[in-house]
């Protein structure tokens, strides 16, 4: 578990390793040698990290798609009257074309190592 969280579209633990059925389990028998280091302030870290988690456009963009997601894929029935079912299909095709045009606002930048 990390000390600092970022919004993750995976990081529901539906996708993690752990939910896997033959997943390796970790190893609590062997001792690891190490010397420690200092203390870090985390619960610092932590409030300076999620201020600039909020002030972040592409932060915002991705937590509201993995609530409408967390709340599609919950609530998941087809409604077999015409008028909700068209209700539901256009609440999903506006949030996909809501991602479409953020994605023009807000370029994901790509780094390369040379």
């Amino acid at each position: 578990m990390p000390d600092i969280t970022l919004p993750d579209l995976y990081g529901d633990d539906e996708y993690k390793e752990k939910n896997n059925k033959s997943a390796l389990q970790p190893d609590k028998n062997k001792s690891s040698v190490y010397k420690a280091l200092p203390v870090l302030p985390i619960a610092n870290l932590t409030a300076k990290s999620q201020l600039r988690v909020k002030a972040n456009a592409q932060f915002n963009l991705l937590n509201n798609f993995i609530n409408w997601l967390k709340q599609y894929n919950n609530s998941r029935t087809i409604s077999l009257q015409w008028v909700t079912y068209a209700n539901q299909f256009n609440e999903a095709i506006k949030m996909y074309k809501q991602i479409k045009d953020d994605e023009k606002r807000y370029p994901i930048k790509k780094f390369c190592y040379q």
